[in-house]
């Protein structure tokens, strides 16, 4: 993610909510389809960021929850709390992948 991203507006696809995550940046939720409901749903409950109607939105609603997401600062405090505790096992997911790679090349 650049360093200048202060906000990141998403249909909330598993990939863009775990790169949000990773560095640290809220989210406003569009979902679409599927399974991005329930990631803006987990979004929004863990105070990642705001879920919002792509279907009914209004774009003074869509500025009015950048400002607010970027203004807050519990948004801002819990991104970077998850982006920690996602970095530290970033490690230990290595591992677990070159384990499973040589298990499957021994076997």
């Amino acid at each position: 993610g650049h360093w200048n991203t202060v906000a990141y507006v998403s249909h909330c696809g598993n990939n863009g909510q775990f790169e949000a995550l990773y560095h640290g940046v809220p989210v406003i939720c569009l979902p679409v389809y599927d399974d991005q409901f329930y990631n803006g749903l987990q979004v929004e409950y863990k105070g990642l960021g705001i879920t919002m109607n792509f279907r009914t939105f209004k774009p003074e609603d869509l500025t009015k929850n950048i400002i607010r997401i970027v203004t807050e600062p519990s948004f801002l405090e819990n991104v970077r709390k998850g982006s920690m505790m996602l970095k530290s096992h970033r490690e230990e997911l290595d591992e677990v992948i070159v384990t499973w790679v040589e298990h499957v090349i021994e076997h």
